[in-house]
């Protein structure tokens, strides 16, 4: 009785050390960009613009930028979500993020072996399967570093870009969106450019200890739940610190997720108690559903599945730049844009990437204006002036 009673401290304690890495094998690889209290992207070029987040912090707050030896070389005010913009970024090195004395994160800031290539064409692939909890990250071209200029949604919901840099995108959590299928749009606001990406399926792990009566007497299981239930997986499973182990010895397991869910046995060693740490990643994810609208005989697994003709939609500029005021401490240039919409020249969904036409007018005729922020009003008016003469 005493290995059960410590298996149920074990159990009461285990959901607030848990750690989940959900790499799916046949997504894109996605490295955590994640540091104690910080969203920030995985690369950052010196010199480059590019946006963080402070989590748990109120709009208005006060994020220091340090160097390792403690120099504050920026300190940036968060916008409602918490993010921060630097709009001409940070020479190389190691930095320090700190808010107050209660969180500080560290920010590598690197020289390329290359010059990026500019591409001003929005471009990305988007992942097969993303963990609901993880978020998306996504890497392509034709993005913006301000993440307040992006824009990720599905139909009426709108996921946040938390982190960004011109190649990649990072959000949080993505609560909104149910476990399932999911069409996600990426639009940069600055240049007006909206892509709706193939298919992808959110899924919802979660995990939890429970105690199962057996002939034999009480056993504790180690159980994964994933939603939709038709996705199937391997789970593998590694304790990395406490006085347990799987049943039949060893620290390590495969779990085969089926139905949604998968379950390992679990035992505490010898007079064993006290808390453990676990860790695990989700790999060979395959499901077993379409999405809706797609009829028997359209592409497989790893080919384009979005119905054709499919379309993109972009807001091309119909006035010049023109001053608009300040706010705050920012000063304003802004310019009309009206829709235009491109089809792709398939009618069904097909392998490799969309062929898209030429660009018509949208039916709606949507306009809407561009806004760009100056830090002085000589930096405005010298854009304002370059791009007349361009």
């Amino acid at each position: 009785m005493k290995r059960n009673h410590a298996l149920v401290a074990i159990a009461i304690l285990i959901q607030q050390i848990l750690v989940a890495g959900a790499a799916a094998a046949n997504s894109l690889t996605q490295s955590s960009g994640r540091v104690e209290g910080f969203v920030t992207p995985s690369n950052v070029n010196a010199k480059e613009p590019f946006t963080f987040t402070a989590q748990g912090v109120v709009e208005g707050e006060v994020i220091d930028i340090k160097t390792v030896e403690g120099q504050v070389v920026a300190s940036r005010k968060t916008d409602k979500l918490g993010r921060v913009f630097l709009p001409t970024g940070l020479a190389a090195g190691a930095y320090l993020l700190t808010h107050g004395a209660k969180s500080s994160g560290h920010l590598e800031v690197v020289n390329p072996n290359s010059p990026p290539i500019p591409a001003n064409n929005l471009s990305f692939q988007m992942p097969k399967f993303v963990d609901q909890n993880a978020g998306l990250n996504l890497t392509g071209t034709g993005f913006s570093g301000n993440a307040a200029e992006m824009k990720i949604s599905s139909g009426k919901n709108i996921v946040p870009v938390l982190a960004s840099t011109p190649r990649e995108l990072r959000t949080g959590a993505m609560a909104n969106l149910k476990p399932g299928f999911h069409k996600l749009s990426v639009g940069n606001l600055a240049t007006g450019e909206r892509v709706t990406g193939n298919d992808l399926v959110v899924y919802r792990v979660q995990s939890t200890l429970a105690r199962k009566t057996l002939v034999s007497g009480e056993s504790t299981v180690l159980e994964f739940n994933v939603e939709p239930r038709e996705l199937q997986a391997d789970i593998k499973a590694n304790i990395i610190s406490g006085p347990v182990h799987f049943a039949g010895g060893g620290n390590e397991t495969h779990i085969a997720i089926k139905n949604g869910t998968g379950k390992a046995p679990l035992a505490a060693d010898p007079a064993g108690t006290g808390k453990f740490n676990l860790i695990w990643e989700m790999s060979n994810i395959m499901v077993l559903m379409t999405p809706q609208g797609q009829n028997p005989g359209d592409p497989a697994q790893g080919e384009s599945t979005e119905p054709c003709p499919a379309t993109r939609h972009t807001m091309k500029p119909i006035g010049v730049w023109k001053p608009a005021g300040k706010r705050g401490d920012l000063f304003i240039a802004t310019r009309e844009r009206q829709c235009y919409v491109q089809e792709c020249r398939f009618n069904k969904g097909h392998p490799g990437e969309h062929e898209y036409g030429a660009p018509k007018a949208c039916p709606d005729k949507d306009r809407d204006t561009e806004e760009k922020t100056f830090d002085t009003e000589d930096a405005r008016t010298k854009f304002i002036k370059e791009s007349k003469a361009g």
